[in-house]
């Protein structure tokens, strides 16, 4: 007796596990759910962010290199119309490299003297704009970012402006680029619920254009006042959408849905990017969690009903019957018992509700002349391939996670289900089949399948190269943007190490020590920062490129995502704008500014190395009389000739300039001071061999005085051409004294 109470025992035991079970899957499903909705959220916020950070950083970097210029200084200091128009052609030629609205250059008082709009109606020149913060931030001698409306245009934009400085460090001006923010809408437009706030909560972009120029929460009156009155977002009040001020990792509820808020800063402005994620998928999960729980607590009474009946009379049997058809149409999966032979012999309401047929039309048939089912992908299978057909069988249990089911109308829906064989006294009496509709697990996943698909589609459209590499340093994804840009395709970049790969070899070392901090932390030198770097395309050219990394903790560990852009042209231009600066322009010798560069950095390196050095000062004889007589042109070929006897004169090592009008200097390096006597004689006598040829309207004359540089007694640059100046002008006066006797 007591035996048989323990057997009676043993469902109501494993119901109660089964419910506990079920209780903590469904907690599990519900927590499970959530994390991938915040991670969704922290991966689409992060694609965003980085696009924002690099779109504004990219144009911080080109205002920056603008106002290095050599151009623009003189603009600033002369207000003579060439040096205005050389500024005028870089602000254009900036503005189309960087895709800018306008690029504009403002004196210290704000007043503008130059814009790459100048040819427009609304043009800038003429008009101050002092009291912009930008301004004021960069005549302070910092770099100053800023959003705001346009004073002329109306249209939102970003500022970056950069303080222009003359030789002495004081600041003279400020130049200033605007970028319109239409690609960015554009870009927000892929997410309908995402915001660019400032610190107030006010909406300069938006998913919906419709938000545009709101506030994400209440504004303070007095804040907007002050907004209102520094023209910086119009002249209109700003309309709330929510209650309060939202925080990242927050839940709200906005439009009637419940949402999961992911906000970051970007920059040290306190501007941020707000994206609100729907959290509908939480309660499928849980749902489906519910649903497999009392589907298995029903299979269990179910199987222990069949086992209690054989053993009880047949009015306990009936009994049984009774409270099964009862327990049967109140449970809201579908459950249908089939014979041996497959007809269909109890079936509860549920199921006759989803396939449409009644009770009268089903009970006594045969199971697969009336429930028509096939693969997730549409296709049917043979009867005896059906896992309901083996276990009535072959005594299989089957259960199968998505499949179609067909109604009596001809429509069908994915269940997932299971089929148990009967089994009484070693025979196989027939089968229960207990099935769930899953179609809003479905839909669920479809959604987060769209969203993958979304980003996907963001990336793969993207103009920069976006990739990302996992805990090892491999590369797991690469964009077509990366494509192009590096030579690789994506099949040849995928488990490959990115800097062995694409990275120059200078660069391995380095990388080689951060890893494994970034392994355990998620940090490093190189992550949340914009670098400029050199990469190796698949053809072996190295190329100028502009990297921002970003950590991102994904399945315990953590991956490293890149956004990378192609700045070589830019490079270039810079270096040809550097060669520009310290080239003389009618010898090709250096000029001024370089050779006082190249000589305070020779100066350095000798007087470290204790080595000696001669600095010779020459100028042409007679230019005025060539000039006068023969002619500027003549004067010209003078000034030409000049710097190639000095060219053949001196050694490629040394450095050889134009200082300006007719004086030169030369810097012998490591040689000492009984050269200096080599170098003259070398240099008369190629004057020599070019006045001695024929048909010449001039003879060539250089007058020339030699100071040397003695590394135990240093001096100065200024100190030796002083003193070369002074040598060479007695020499000048010795040959004019020659000429009067």
């Amino acid at each position: 007796m007591d035996k048989k109470r323990f057997l009676y025992s043993i469902p109501f035991i494993l119901l109660l596990s089964t419910a506990v079970t079920g209780w903590f899957t469904t907690d599990y499903l519900g927590k499970k759910a959530r994390h991938e909705i915040m991670a969704e959220s922290q991966a689409s916020l992060l694609a965003l962010s980085i696009y924002a950070s690099a779109s504004f950083t990219y144009i911080e970097g080109a205002v920056k290199t603008m106002a290095g210029s050599p151009w623009i200084a003189p603009a600033l200091a002369s207000r003579k119309d060439s040096d205005i128009s050389h500024a005028n052609s870089v602000l254009d030629r900036y503005n189309a490299s960087s895709n800018a609205s306008v690029s504009y250059l403002m004196d210290a008082n704000g007043m503008t003297v130059a814009s790459s709009n100048r040819n427009s109606a609304d043009s800038f020149v003429g008009k101050s704009y002092q009291f912009r913060p930008y301004f004021q931030e960069a005549v302070k001698g910092k770099p100053g970012r800023y959003f705001a409306l346009g004073i002329t245009s109306g249209k939102r934009g970003f500022y970056a402006s950069h303080p222009i400085l003359n030789r002495p460090g004081n600041v003279i001006g400020v130049v200033t680029m605007k970028k319109d923010l239409d690609e960015m809408d554009s870009f927000f437009s892929k997410y309908p619920f995402c915001f660019l706030i400032n610190p107030d909560g006010i909406i300069f972009l938006a998913g919906k254009p419709a938000m545009v120029l709101r506030s994400l929460w209440p504004v303070d009156k007095a804040v907007q006042e002050k907004l209102i009155a520094s023209r910086q977002f119009g002249d209109k009040t700003f309309d709330a959408v929510m209650e309060k001020e939202i925080a990242d990792g927050a839940e709200v509820t906005f439009e009637g849905n419940d949402y999961y808020v992911s906000r970051k800063a970007i920059g040290s402005d306190g501007w941020s990017i707000v994206l609100l994620t729907l959290k509908s998928s939480i309660g499928n999960y849980r749902l489906i969690g519910v649903l497999a729980t009392i589907s298995l607590c029903l299979l269990i009474m179910i199987f222990s009903g069949v086992i209690y009946s054989t053993a009880r009379s047949r009015e306990a049997i009936r009994q049984s019957e009774e409270s099964k058809r009862q327990l049967l149409q109140a449970v809201g999966d579908g459950i249908f018992g089939v014979d041996s032979v497959g007809r269909v012999s109890f079936i509860n309401p549920a199921a006759l509700r989803m396939l449409g047929f009644s009770g009268e039309e089903m009970l006594g048939q045969n199971v697969h002349d009336l429930i028509h089912h096939s693969h997730k992908d549409g296709s049917a299978y043979p009867v005896e391939d059906c896992p309901m057909h083996a276990s009535y069988t072959k005594a299989d249990q089957r259960y199968v996670t998505d499949e179609i089911l067909w109604r009596k109308d001809g429509s069908n829906f994915p269940v997932a289900y299971s089929s148990t064989p009967i089994i009484e006294d070693g025979r196989i009496m027939g089968a229960v089949v207990t099935f769930q509709d899953i179609t809003e697990r479905k839909l669920a996943e479809d959604a987060l399948r769209e969203s993958e698909s979304r980003v996907r589609a963001i990336t793969d459209s993207a103009q920069d190269a976006i990739l990302m590499m996992d805990p090892e340093g491999l590369i797991s994804y690469w964009n077509p943007a990366a494509e192009r840009i590096l030579g690789y395709t994506r099949s040849e970049a995928i488990g490959q190490n990115l800097h062995t790969f694409i990275v120059p070899a200078h660069y391995h070392e380095a990388h080689k020590a951060a890893f494994p901090i970034f392994q355990r932390e998620g940090q490093g030198a190189a992550i949340g920062k914009t670098l400029d770097l050199e990469a190796r395309r698949k053809d072996g050219k190295e190329i100028s490129v502009q990297l921002s990394l970003s950590a991102i903790h994904m399945k315990g560990a953590w991956h490293a995502v890149g956004i990378l852009r192609d700045i070589t042209e830019r490079k270039l231009m810079e270096k040809e704008i550097l060669n520009l600066s310290i080239t003389d322009q009618l010898t090709g010798l250096h000029n001024r500014r370089g050779f006082l560069s190249l000589a305070e950095q020779q100066i350095k390196i000798a007087e470290r190395n204790k080595r000696s050095m001669l600095l010779f000062f020459a100028d042409l004889d007679g230019l005025k009389w060539i000039n006068d007589t023969l002619g500027h042109e003549e004067g010209d070929k003078a000034l030409k000739e000049a710097a190639t006897v000095l060219r053949e004169t001196f050694r490629t090592s040394d450095i050889i300039a134009r200082l300006g009008g007719d004086e030169y200097a030369a810097l012998a390096v490591d040689v000492s001071e009984a050269n200096a006597e080599i170098f003259t004689a070398r240099l008369q006598s190629l004057i020599d061999t070019r006045n001695n040829q024929e048909n010449r309207r001039y003879r060539l004359s250089i007058s020339v005085g030699c100071s040397y540089y003695n590394p135990e007694n240093p001096g100065s640059i200024d100190e030796l051409i002083a003193s070369a100046d002074k040598l060479m002008y007695a020499q000048k006066q010795s040959k004019k004294n020659l000429l009067r006797q």
